[in-house]
């Protein structure tokens, strides 16, 4: 949602909180526009009062690309026509204007984009177990207890290259930005204390790397995570210069030889190219530029046989993955948006990944290939996991 469109409903939530009674209705009405998960609608539902279904209705749409007109349709298709002109009275007039349709509830099964052209976002259906699993597993979880944090988040971005391959330029890695305050903000929010490092260069990287592998820098730390968003090719991933680092050997190696960290999880998301990173995939001049997406291909390593480690890469090897150049990446907010959930804390690690794999797997897109033209694109998300034992996450308030 944009900043704009958010601080007119922050301004009006009292009053959407007060007169919104047809509750049911946009719930429905937004879960069936794909901008409500079911595991958003499940939180929603599971409220006692119709106030506090209001309020983490909205909780939930203020964090959400797009959701602000959406949930304007949703109220006025409920009947709720006054609603909409005290909230945004020049939208309203639109809408009497047009006869009061909907566009947004225009989807079709041969094409899951909004009428900007950007993918629109399908929530998985696949259950997990209740959260009565907690209390079965909590003699196999690893320990998150320490505070200020449980350790340090790690978010390597690299956004701008300087290739000394004409042949091979890496293009800039446009909405990266967003995927790592997103993360930042995330990381926060678990308990962790994120730290940026940007444009950095491959001797620079194994440095950092090298930094948080001291053996004194997690003696009272439980867990370690790192991001690297970056352009990839094969195993390796690109520093800024256009020179590599080894995945397995300059990433994970040093982090599991870490004497602090054995026995404790380790955790690397991989947001990265791998092949066709100069034109493989144009982006649809057609669209505006809210819908340009760039290619991002996957960085997959083969499992290295380390414990307590979790690698999760945004495809399967081979396979495309997308990032939208003004909302992030598909594999970093499918993330960002299943660890924000507000029961995310009942789900273990990987089932929570699980369901990151299916928000991807369901997403779409078309992009104009320079031979194919025209064509339809999808990503699965995956992970490999040598994790012993079960990983919960208990969020800040």
């Amino acid at each position: 949602m944009e900043k704009h469109e958010k601080l007119k409903l922050q301004g009006k939530r009292p009053f959407i909180v007060e007169n919104l009674k047809e509750i049911a209705k946009v719930v429905d009405a937004l879960y069936t526009t794909r901008t409500l998960s079911p595991y958003e609608k499940e939180d929603i539902e599971c409220q006692r009062t119709s106030f506090g279904k209001v309020r983490i209705m909205l909780d939930h749409l203020e964090r959400k690309p797009g959701a602000y007109s959406k949930f304007l349709d949703a109220i006025w298709d409920a009947g709720h026509d006054d609603m909409v002109a005290e909230i945004d009275a020049p939208y309203a007039n639109r809408k009497r204007s047009c006869g009061g349709v909907s566009g947004q509830n225009e989807l079709t099964a041969s094409s899951q984009q909004g009428n900007s052209g950007t993918p629109v976002l399908r929530s998985g259906t696949s259950g997990v177990p209740m959260s009565n699993a907690v209390a079965e597993r909590r003699n196999k979880i690893y320990p998150l207890i320490h505070t200020p944090h449980h350790g340090f988040a790690l978010i390597i971005n690299n956004k701008i290259f300087n290739s000394p391959d004409p042949q091979k330029p890496l293009k800039i890695r446009t909405g990266t930005d967003l995927d790592q305050e997103d993360l930042k903000i995330l990381f926060t929010r678990l308990g962790f204390k994120p730290i940026v490092q940007r444009d950095l260069s491959a001797e620079k990287m194994k440095s950092i790397i090298e930094t948080y592998a001291n053996d004194d820098l997690h003696v009272e730390n439980e867990c370690f995570i790192c991001a690297i968003l970056s352009h990839g090719e094969d195993d390796y991933i690109y520093g800024v210069d256009g020179k590599t680092v080894k995945v397995e050997d300059d990433i994970i190696e040093p982090i599991q030889s870490c004497r602090s960290l054995k026995g404790k999880p380790k955790l690397f998301f991989l947001q990265a190219c791998r092949g066709g990173y100069t034109d493989m995939i144009e982006e649809d001049g057609a669209e505006s530029d809210a819908s340009r997406l760039d290619d991002v291909v996957p960085l997959c390593t083969s499992a290295p046989e380390f414990a307590d480690v979790l690698i999760a890469y945004p495809t399967a090897r081979g396979y495309v993955s997308m990032r939208d150049t003004t909302r992030g990446s598909w594999f970093i907010q499918s993330l960002v948006t299943v660890l924000s959930l507000p029961q995310m804390s009942e789900y273990h690690i990987l089932e929570l990944l699980t369901q990151v794999n299916e928000e991807v797997a369901l997403r779409t897109g078309r992009l104009t290939h320079p031979t194919d033209g025209e064509v339809t694109v999808r990503a699965v998300a995956n992970f490999w996991s040598s994790l012993r034992k079960y990983l919960f996450f208990n969020p800040l308030k």
